[in-house]
């Protein structure tokens, strides 16, 4: 078992603190104007009974973006959008009236990954980054001006995704890292004094986007990762512990996966981004597979995300289809069915999307980034629902609003 040491009372100290001088100006502020200029033709606006997104404004990205989240960084009550590149963090500091000012850190190695949480509730998030080629994972303390690097830990082989999660129950995130070259997941459990412990958790083969809820619905966080012809689930134990893993039998590739409530009749659902079989995404109502459909997504599905878009109370999907050039909305029937959906366009391929309320105006937004920008689309209340059912991950979480899918939440934010 290794330890990590990363200091709490650091982190608080950090929080006020100018960011760390570099050679030239220090990280610069640009103002910049949406883009709205598409080749060959800007695409429409996408309607749908209950919501519909606005033509899409096109933002630059980091170099070569592999991830991006949607997270208040500066405290001012607005979502930021933030882009992980090889050799930087873009931060895409959301302004009044849609406008953006971007500016950028460096990322102190080739990023592969992002996560988000206030860890030291402070109100501003830490960013937690993992370098593929590094075999470590790379902590940024929030401040008032933007991420400050703090140093790097390591992890498994080829990390490649992370997510802030509190296992054991005892009110501290632990980190999650998802090891694209080896046969584990690292989790680092918070000790509660500045340090973190790291084992790792086998049974998983290449699980570079492990799933973590209560998919049995016993009150413990439960572990869902990939191996060869289908997933392992892993109970958890409430203590951070996990039991053997169960194998379920799947067909194709698996990617990206995301918890989901399908239809409130149960323990948390799943979906799958899969392909060689087909482009679709993999709905399990239950992580073990006892019932689970094929719906049949785009050209080659790489991302999901779920959220409630439309208001009425389920669960939709969004879908990143790299190769297809659009982001598909799934929309929920409210028994696990997907037959209403819409088609929104990126120009481009988009591999990663996120979900949020960027401008206040209560109708959810989704964000997308390709290797050279990221592509925002502004939603639209189509129906005469006028309030959010579920806060997306990354928003705040206030009372009678709890997260999508069971998320947890974490000083006033969904993780």
């Amino acid at each position: 078992m290794r330890s990590l040491f990363l200091s709490v009372p650091l982190l608080a100290a950090c929080a006020d603190r100018p960011l760390a001088p570099s050679p030239g100006p220090s990280h610069p502020r640009t103002s910049i104007e949406p883009d709205r200029r598409y080749t060959p033709d800007p695409p429409p606006a996408s309607m749908a009974p209950g919501w519909g997104a606005e033509s899409p404004i096109l933002l630059p990205t980091a170099d070569g973006a592999s991830e991006l989240a949607l997270t208040d960084l500066n405290g001012d009550g607005r979502l930021d959008v933030v882009i992980a590149g090889h050799s930087s963090l873009q931060v895409l500091f959301n302004e009044d009236e849609r406008r953006f000012e971007v500016a950028s850190f460096p990322s102190h190695g080739e990023a592969f990954g992002l996560a988000a949480a206030d860890l030291d509730a402070d109100g501003f998030p830490e960013l937690a980054v993992p370098y593929d080629f590094e075999g470590t994972v790379g902590v940024f303390a929030g401040t008032s001006r933007g991420p400050r690097f703090l140093g790097k830990w390591p992890t498994g082989v080829g990390p490649v995704s992370v997510q802030l999660r509190d296992l054991d129950g005892d009110g501290r995130l632990d980190l999650v890292v998802g090891n694209g070259s080896d046969n584990v997941v690292t989790i680092a459990r918070s000790l509660g004094d500045g340090g973190f412990e790291a084992r790792a958790v086998d049974g998983f083969a290449q699980p570079s986007d492990p799933a973590i809820a209560d998919f049995d619905g016993d009150g413990a966080v439960d572990l869902v990762g990939q191996v060869h012809g289908g997933l392992a689930f892993r109970r958890g134990d409430g203590r951070g512990g996990f039991a053997a893993a169960e194998r379920l039998a799947l067909r194709g590739g698996l990617g990206a996966m995301t918890a989901i409530d399908l239809d409130h009749q149960g323990p948390i659902d799943l979906a799958v981004t899969s392909w060689g079989e087909g482009p679709m995404v993999l709905v399990l109502h239950d992580a073990l597979g006892r019932r689970w459909r094929e719906l049949s997504v785009g050209v080659e599905p790489t991302d999901v995300e779920a959220a409630d878009l439309d208001a009425d109370g389920h669960h939709d999907l969004v879908v990143a289809d790299h190769r297809g050039e659009r982001l598909h909305v799934l929309f929920n029937d409210g028994q696990g069915e997907f037959e209403r959906r819409l088609a929104l366009p990126t120009g481009d391929q988009a591999h990663r999307v996120a979900v949020g309320d960027l401008d206040g105006d209560g109708a959810l937004d989704v964000v997308s980034v390709d290797l050279n920008r990221a592509q925002v689309f502004y939603g639209v209340r189509t129906g005469t629902r006028a309030a959010n059912t579920c806060a997306p991950r990354g928003s705040a979480c206030e009372p009678g609003l709890s997260c999508c899918a069971g998320a947890p939440c974490f000083s006033g934010a969904c993780l």
